[in-house]
């Protein structure tokens, strides 16, 4: 049908799959005698369980947001829905590098002042090379909304942790409130005041990359630079 033809269109328009993985994928869909073979739905369904596609991308071209796929020079890969970084995007590089987007605020008009503002900052976050701050490689704008580029990462927020009973060691809680304000530090080194990156500098705005359910040494500032939300459904 139209719609499986569109489906394997989008696939291979925004280069999900490799040529040679593409062409394979359609002549498993399409072997004679399939059922449903016209049905998009599911196509859809093989697709995730065949681990062609995540159920993230399949519910992107599903609901026909396949401009979605694509941010930038970046493939949407899946979205993050627990953990410290909730609410951000899985994706790759031109060189296949795992990053994480972030989206900031509602849709902007292009050109204007809050956009110009975003980037400028965006850029100035890009130079933070300090270890405790949640590096910023990228920033942009797709579909009028800003968005960051950054590291991936791994863990739950500080607060979240706390608020499941974990425990912290006196000697633990001195090296994470210690990092915090290295990363605060980092942030005012490059010229980015704390009130205007954070209204709210609490545990809820630092991550823990954690390892057998125990806290480790390691603190990185969240992305709470600017107010942000979620992308839109």
């Amino acid at each position: 049908s139209s719609d499986v033809c569109s489906s394997d269109l989008a696939i291979e328009r925004h280069g999900l799959l490799a040529p040679s993985e593409f062409e394979r994928m359609v002549k498993r869909w399409r072997k004679p005698g399939r059922p449903h073979g016209d049905d998009a739905v599911a196509l859809a369904r093989w697709l995730v369980i065949n681990r062609y596609l995540t159920l993230y991308q399949s519910d992107l071209l599903l609901a026909g947001r396949e401009t979605e796929l694509e941010i930038g020079q970046y493939r949407v890969s899946d979205r993050v829905f627990t953990g410290a970084a909730e609410g951000c995007v899985e994706a790759t590089d031109a060189l296949g590098r795992s990053v994480m987007i972030q989206f900031a605020g509602e849709a902007h008009r292009p050109g204007s002042p809050e956009v110009a503002r975003f980037l400028e900052s965006g850029k100035t976050a890009a130079n933070i090379q300090d270890p405790s701050f949640w590096r910023v490689l990228d920033c942009g704008v797709h579909g009028g909304r800003c968005y960051l580029v950054r590291e991936c990462i791994q863990g739950d927020t500080f607060g979240h942790l706390l608020a499941r009973g974990k425990t912290v060691t006196a000697e633990n809680l001195a090296r994470i409130l210690a990092q915090a304000l290295q990363a605060l530090h980092a942030l005012h080194q490059a010229g980015i005041r704390a009130a205007a990156v954070s209204l709210d500098v609490s545990s809820m705005n630092f991550f823990v990359a954690a390892s057998n359910l125990s806290l480790l040494p390691w603190m990185s500032a969240l992305a709470r630079v600017w107010p942000l939300s979620e992308p839109a459904t």
